[in-house]
């Protein structure tokens, strides 16, 4: 931008940073549509504060960009908010926000704050922009408000919803989707980065091995008589199922028939993309034969599992990390999966997470059939509470979340009318 100076922001100016204002927020991330007039405002109100500080950019006389905000002290030290940072929209991308924000943070050290925050879009560029200099999301706080009118309250309510539904649209189809993506970008798999463990290792030492004999159970063979009758299943008997039926649950839905290469992929009983199989399956244990009641975890490649420990109220838990479903607490076990994101990511990078939700659907359809084959009921569950779920199986939430579970237990036949009490509310509202 040629020769540039840096200087102090005056009221002198006011009229030239309403421009910039709104100019800079009517432009994507933000589609504010201000009126100069109102951004003028905007801008001397924030400038009249006592404590407020501002620099501009100026080139041959002609104020290109600012910075601006204010400071207040709180009991642990003055902190400072910057309330604005515009560039006029045909001067951005040439480094101006950068020099005008690198220009600020110094000035604002040598004034020793205890702080300095800001409120910026969540999406975008923006974030990355603040985050080269230090800036973190903080997760301590919220932002509360309260609007007086109630009409464009809803309105906006309205338009964060549209926005919702049209991101989420966006995630299902837009896996095509460049935007943003630096164009030398390369998953980890590209860039020759050591892979992930295909599974993750025992948690503890008390391991079970499995029956892999499944002769012993009946098995209903007539593949599209079990297609017919599957179906979700919310009452149960609270009966027990053998430790025969779980280990034939677990090998249908997770087990490894082949490990491909030297240690690069594993071929299971359900398909996932590039043989990635990013989940991990943890079970509440009620009722299963020869097993004590706690949680589990499933070893996929030597087909055992793990004893994780026990809870004061199985019930209670189940219920809770499934968004009180009270229902829930009568299967025999309840199936939670999570999925360890870095599997899938290694190869598919940011793309990974539509597969990911895609492969899990694979894993309950084959329990539903697998359970339905050998007479138990179960029910696949999205209403899932993440937080209890990994506190529970010792998870961090972060690189590893539960996000999917399914119930399975015993069923009978006379319970038709129960599980029709589900459905009431279609004679009720007539539907």
């Amino acid at each position: 931008m040629g020769n540039y100076i840096i200087q102090k922001c005056s009221m002198e100016h006011v009229k030239r940073y309403g421009e910039i204002y709104a100019g800079a927020f009517s432009c994507e991330p933000w589609n504010d549509h201000w009126k100069p007039e109102d951004a003028e405002v905007h801008v001397r109100e924030i400038l009249e504060m006592e404590q407020a500080y501002g620099l501009e950019y100026v080139v041959e006389g002609e104020i290109l960009g600012f910075i601006l905000g204010s400071s207040m002290l709180f009991s642990y030290g003055r902190t400072f908010e910057i309330n604005d940072l515009a560039v006029a929209p045909e001067c951005q991308g040439k480094g101006i926000g950068t020099i005008l924000l690198e220009r600020m943070l110094d000035d604002l050290k040598k004034m020793d704050m205890a702080g300095i925050h800001m409120i910026t879009a969540t999406d975008g560029y923006l974030p990355k922009f603040y985050e080269k200099y230090g800036f973190r999301k903080v997760t301590q706080v919220m932002l509360m408000g309260l609007e007086e009118d109630e009409e464009e309250e809803e309105k906006g309510t309205s338009d964060i919803i549209a926005e919702r539904i049209k991101a989420g649209r966006d995630f299902i189809i837009g896996s095509d989707d460049v935007e943003g993506i630096p164009k030398d970008y390369a998953t980890d798999q590209e860039l020759k980065k050591p892979q992930p463990p295909l599974t993750k290792a025992p948690m503890t030492g008390q391991i079970t091995d499995l029956p892999k004999d499944f002769s012993s159970l009946d098995i209903d063979n007539d593949f599209l008589r079990i297609i017919n009758k599957r179906k979700s299943h919310r009452v149960y008997t609270d009966e027990e199922i053998s430790i025969t039926e779980l280990s034939f649950l677990l090998w249908c839905t997770q087990g490894v028939k082949e490990i491909r290469g030297k240690s690069y992929a594993t071929l299971r009983t359900v398909p996932s993309g590039g043989a990635r199989h990013p989940f991990e399956c943890y079970m509440a244990v009620r009722k299963v034969g020869g097993l004590e009641e706690g949680l589990y975890h499933y070893l996929p490649m030597t087909h055992q599992i793990e004893y994780l420990g026990t809870l004061d109220d199985m019930n209670a838990f189940i219920s809770e990390s499934l968004c009180e479903q009270t229902w829930a607490a009568k299967s025999s076990v309840v199936f939670y999966y999570s999925c360890v994101f870095y599997r899938a990511e290694w190869r598919y990078g940011v793309w990974a997470h539509g597969p990911v939700l895609i492969d899990s659907g694979h894993i309950t359809e084959n329990l539903y059939l697998a359970s339905e084959s050998i007479g138990l009921g179960g029910c696949a569950i999205a209403a899932v509470e993440p937080a209890p779920s990994n506190k529970a199986f010792g998870l961090d939430g972060a690189e590893e979340s539960v996000f999917y579970a399914m119930t399975v237990g015993t069923v009978k036949e006379e319970d038709k009318e129960a599980e029709a009490d589900f459905y009431a509310f279609l004679k009720e509202e007539g539907l």
